[in-house]
């Protein structure tokens, strides 16, 4: 088991979604410039390689968030079978898919406390997922079927915002109050597993 990342305490009262994003920050915007996007999106191989990786930290954190779900009702916010879609119409057929590597599952929140921090990286990665899917759509549209983003397109336009809202409002009715400091800890785990997987091979 690796060890959980340490973590800046705020003050007592603040709410829990504030002090996700005011704790979790440094490792936010560490993985969003590691991830290079932009840069490794511009092509079918780069956009493919991404969503391999993408497929393989879903493929277990799926199974994880269904043996210990942290709020009941998930099912609309699973998106490995979005990323399988996206993997075949770029045409890579569905053994190619299953044989893809995966991520440790011991580099991931294994309670509750912790998935539900894992849950608030996830579920806020779908908001970003929105301006991810505008330019896969317009810079592959003419390679790949439909630019094959559906996996960032997620919950689409539409219902993206009122998804991230009715998550928040879970955090804020849900999850006790001595839990706080253990899914914060778990948030942050799962930004740097995250780090570590997607970062690209190459510098």
């Amino acid at each position: 088991m690796e060890p959980v990342v340490p973590y800046r305490a705020t003050s007592p009262g603040t709410a829990l979604i504030d002090r996700l994003r005011d704790e979790t920050r440094d490792l936010h915007e560490g993985l969003e410039r590691d991830l290079d996007w932009r840069r490794r999106m511009s092509s079918v191989d780069g956009h493919r390689g991404l969503l391999a990786r993408w497929w393989g930290f879903h493929a277990v954190f799926e199974p994880l968030i269904e043996a210990h779900p942290p709020f009941p009702g998930l099912g609309p916010r699973r998106k490995l079978h979005l990323l399988e879609a996206d993997l075949r119409a770029i045409g890579m057929p569905d053994g190619g898919i299953q044989a893809l590597p995966r991520i440790r599952r011991q580099s991931l929140p294994n309670d509750w406390a912790g998935l539900v921090g894992a849950m608030y990286v996830l579920e806020g990665s779908t908001l970003g997922g929105q301006v991810i899917a505008r330019y896969v759509r317009t810079v592959l549209a003419g390679t790949v079927a439909h630019g094959a983003s559906a996996y960032y397109e997620a919950y689409s336009r539409t219902h993206v915002g009122p998804m991230w809202r009715a998550f928040q409002e879970r955090l804020s009715t849900e999850v006790p109050h001595g839990s706080h400091d253990e899914v914060i800890a778990g948030a942050r785990r799962t930004f740097a597993a995250l780090r570590a997987w997607l970062a690209p091979d190459d510098p």
